[in-house]
């Protein structure tokens, strides 16, 4: 109860997935935390971060420690649900394994992560979900296995994969349905080489554009649409506009 009205919390010291798990429940109905700090932490977690964060209305300012942390981390659902947010800077996690629903109607503006290159299968479905980040560069993740909707309603100005081939079999169930484009390109999407489905990856996706209004002709496919089953094709670009 003492923590369901704080306004500001910061951390010191040492915590694991047990330590650090009993501070998430404390704050579990808090509906004032804007501010958290863990500057002051050495974080020795993997599962602790998941929906660590999920449902705070009024957070608008998360801080890691500067020097990064190798431990595998998941990160599922940790920013969901947190529109007051600008900006995250991740760079402290270089080893994340999870990121499933991590910044589902997150506000955030601007997503940071580690320049260390990461082999993890990571997992990125519903992972942007309706949100509107400037610049996104995801070029550090190798091992991208699942897009299904993880760009569904968001909007998308700058977005970045990573140059290395991803041979996973990745499903692109409504990636990017709905979504508003402001960039003709999306970098390295032809990397994806073995998609197993496009159903509905950008049904109702608003144009492809520079802000002066020129468009894009092409949208590059690394995977050949002919070697998909054609159930697997429904409704790709269904009500999409140029």
């Amino acid at each position: 109860d003492n923590l369901k009205n704080i306004y500001s919390i910061q951390l010191h010291g040492k915590y694991n997935d047990s330590t650090l798990s009993i501070i998430k429940s404390a704050i579990k109905e808090s509906n004032n935390l804007h501010i958290c700090d863990f500057s002051d932490t050495e974080l020795d977690i993997t599962q602790a971060m998941e929906y660590f964060f999920d449902g705070k209305s009024q957070l608008s300012s998360v801080i890691f420690p500067a020097e990064e942390n190798d431990n595998p981390i998941s990160l599922k659902s940790a920013f969901s649900s947190t529109p007051n947010i600008e900006e995250l800077d991740l760079t402290y996690f270089s080893n994340i394994i999870n990121m499933n629903m991590a910044f589902a109607g997150c506000g955030a503006n601007s997503i940071t992560f580690s320049s260390r290159e990461n082999n993890n299968e990571i997992n990125l479905t519903q992972t942007f979900f309706g949100t509107s980040i400037d610049s996104l560069d995801l070029s550090i993740f190798n091992n991208i296995s699942d897009l299904s909707q993880a760009f569904f309603n968001s909007t998308i100005r700058s977005l970045k994969f990573s140059e290395k081939e991803n041979k996973n079999s990745v499903s692109m169930f409504q990636t990017f349905a709905g979504a508003d484009f402001y960039t003709n390109e999306i970098v390295n999407f032809d990397k994806f080489t073995n998609v197993n489905n496009y159903i509905a990856t950008f049904q109702y996706a608003n144009n492809f554009s520079f802000h002066d209004d020129t468009y894009s002709d092409t949208l590059r496919f690394g995977t050949d649409p002919n070697k998909i089953q054609t159930d697997s094709l429904t409704w790709t670009f269904a009500f999409s506009s140029r």
